[in-house]
């Protein structure tokens, strides 16, 4: 024990033997640490709430279920009867948020002279409210009553297209469930507007009883969509198994959204590679400044390790003394890296970095604000200080056991 706190005295001394190399290294890896920590909090906090805002401008949910090859094959022939033991279960789950039914189906959508192609989606409007943010985008006219049968919302853009406006008369054909068409007129209440331009193009909201009636389903759905009050991973898994103990599996199946969105999936991947190449970078930084400033240290060192060895000091306390010098420097700027990092991230976490601008419109056409959050845990702020505490330590071991086999005579004639 006192060889060690010897061992401890003598490193410490020796980091500051030089006070200016060792607060520049200290300073670097502080600074590295604190990147590092921001990084991560930026990656994490920004992509939770691009999944949020994304499935809530898309209106999908969190979790769905489909009628069996629906995801595959999204016809209004795949479509089901919800039972009633999957009603009661969901209208008592505690964990969820809130489910709604969708009926969805291709039509064309007429308004005088002009005509398109258009997605024709059947809601409920009160359960609506607890799924998607669809009340809140409306930016002229009404949302839906829910006794309101005559009802139809319009995207801003689709509106433009069919030269309409509110209170027109809307014609809607569609094939139904039988082969035969559908048609019915239908009044627009309400323009809304998601930001996404392939929505605001091509979608218009019904009452899902008019949908249903317009397609000939009588009470099937085509999905059911749901929102989580925690929508982790691990509880949208929970609860898909929950859910396919109610269902029968051979007709139905129960997605989480990184099933039924896998393009977003594949985004957050790419983004999350580019950002830990970056931390990559930064941490052959730090080893490279850890390496140089002990590796220095030694080299200046070189004689005074020869007396050292020629009065009889083991090799391995030399091995250890380098690597507690390394450990020190490592420590106390990774630890002020790590309250650095997060005090800047904990700003970040109130105070979001907006980047709006042309840089950013390939991300509002998904749909994501162009808002940076930041989300600051102990997992975040820790590790990566660790990292870079273990780096530091991992990088000395070759000055160290360069120290420790150096030979007395000729360090000894060292100048």
């Amino acid at each position: 024990m006192s060889s060690l706190r010897l061992l401890m005295k003598l490193a410490w001394r020796n980091v500051w033997r030089n006070r200016r190399r060792s607060l520049i290294t200290i300073a670097s890896v502080a600074f590295s640490a604190a990147i590092l920590v921001f990084t991560e909090a930026l990656l994490v906090g920004s992509h939770e709430q691009m999944v949020l805002q994304v499935l809530d401008t898309h209106g999908v949910g969190q979790l769905q279920i489909h009628a069996r090859g629906y995801q595959d094959d999204p016809t209004i022939f795949r479509s089901f009867v919800p039972s009633a033991k999957l009603l009661r279960f969901l209208k008592g789950d505690r964990e969820l948020r809130g489910f709604a039914p969708r009926v969805q189906g291709e039509g064309l959508a007429e308004v005088g002279q002009e005509s398109k192609g258009v997605m024709v989606v059947g809601i409920d409007p009160e359960l609506e409210q607890g799924v998607t943010p669809l009340a809140a985008e409306i930016v002229t006219g009404d949302y839906l009553e829910p006794n309101d049968l005559q009802g139809a919302l319009v995207g801003e853009r689709l509106l433009k297209s069919l030269k309409a406006k509110i209170g027109a008369s809307l014609a809607l054909v569609t094939q139904t469930r039988r082969g035969t068409l559908g048609a019915a007129r239908f009044q627009i209440r309400g323009i809304f507007r998601t930001g996404v331009p392939a929505l605001d193009e091509n979608l218009i909201y019904l009452n899902i009883k008019s949908t249903q009636r317009l397609f000939a389903f009588g009470d099937r759905v085509t999905m059911l969509i749901l929102k989580l009050r925690d929508p982790t991973l691990a509880k949208l898994n929970h609860l898909k198994r929950a859910l396919l103990a109610q269902v029968n599996p051979q007709k139905l199946e129960v997605l989480t959204w990184p099933e039924f969105m896998p393009e977003l999936v594949q985004f957050l991947r790419f983004d999350s590679a580019s950002g830990y190449v970056f931390l990559l970078i930064l941490l052959l930084v730090i080893a490279f400044g850890v390496l140089n400033t002990i590796l220095m240290a030694v080299l200046e060192r070189t004689r005074e390790f020869g007396v050292l060895l020629s009065l009889g000091t083991q090799p391995r306390r030399i091995f250890g003394m380098i690597l507690l010098e390394a450990l020190l420097i490592s420590l106390i700027g990774a630890t002020a890296g790590a309250l650095l990092g997060s005090g800047v991230s904990a700003y970040v976490v109130q105070h979001p970095i907006n980047l709006s601008g042309s840089s950013m419109e390939s991300f509002e056409s998904w749909g994501i604000k162009p808002l940076f959050y930041a989300k600051l845990s102990w997992g975040i702020a820790v590790y990566p200080a660790l990292i870079v505490l273990g780096l530091g330590v991992l990088i000395a071991l070759w000055p160290a056991l360069r120290a420790a086999r150096i030979e007395p005579v000729e360090a000894l004639h060292t100048r």
